[in-house]
């Protein structure tokens, strides 16, 4: 990938790619909808495979403005009960991508399926049946992972199916981002050494 950004600007983008697709499950969860331009932004990341840019993954910085946006105030408003339930959910991220990252046999998988669904040519503006595909390649391979992520929410959305199969498109696209953040050198440690950095660089895109 050939990037003229600077290290914390690609580290910023991918992790605003998490929190993009980590609002839009909590907003499905407790609200049973999402933004439908949202959604796009965050599925079509995962069949960029040679992107030009960490931020050509995304699209624009106008795309990702929500998730830059909610990265501020993950990083902000540390004490609000969305926050912390998107921490949780992040850690998750984190430990699901390391272990998938270990295990050959589903990086291929995900890979080779990835390549299938986009010469299907699927819109998520056009036909459900992407995020269908997606949620199903999720849990044929990173749900079998363990620990599972808990997704909390309304009971009654979360028994929906097509809800369900949402949340788990997105999940997958949350790896998708994790990975490109751990690929910039994103870590646990470093985020927190590195909060003013990731909050300077927020308001410079968001300007």
């Amino acid at each position: 990938m050939n990037s003229q950004n600077t290290p914390i600007q690609n580290k910023t983008i991918a992790l605003a790619g998490v929190h993009l697709a980590l609002s839009q499950i909590q907003q499905v969860a407790w609200q049973g909808n999402t933004d439908q331009q949202q959604l796009h932004t965050s599925l079509q990341s995962l069949f960029i495979d040679q992107p030009d840019s960490y931020l050509s993954v995304y699209g624009s910085v106008e795309a990702l403005r929500p998730g830059l946006v909610t990265l501020k105030e993950s990083l902000t408003e540390l004490q609000k009960q969305a926050v912390v339930e998107r921490y949780k959910y992040q850690k998750s991220l984190f430990t699901l991508t390391k272990k998938f990252c270990k295990n050959n046999y589903l990086v291929d998988q995900i890979s080779t399926t990835l390549e299938l669904i986009n010469h299907a040519e699927s819109t998520v503006d056009q036909n459900q049946d992407l995020i269908a595909r997606c949620a199903q390649l999720y849990q044929n391979t990173l749900s079998t992972l363990k620990p599972r992520i808990i997704i909390y929410g309304q009971p009654d959305i979360l028994a929906q199916s097509h809800q369900a199969a949402t949340i788990r498109s997105l999940l997958l696209a949350g790896v998708r981002s994790t990975l490109l953040w751990y690929q910039a050198g994103g870590s646990g440690l470093t985020l927190l050494l590195n909060r003013a950095s990731y909050l300077h660089t927020i308001d410079q895109y968001l300007s």
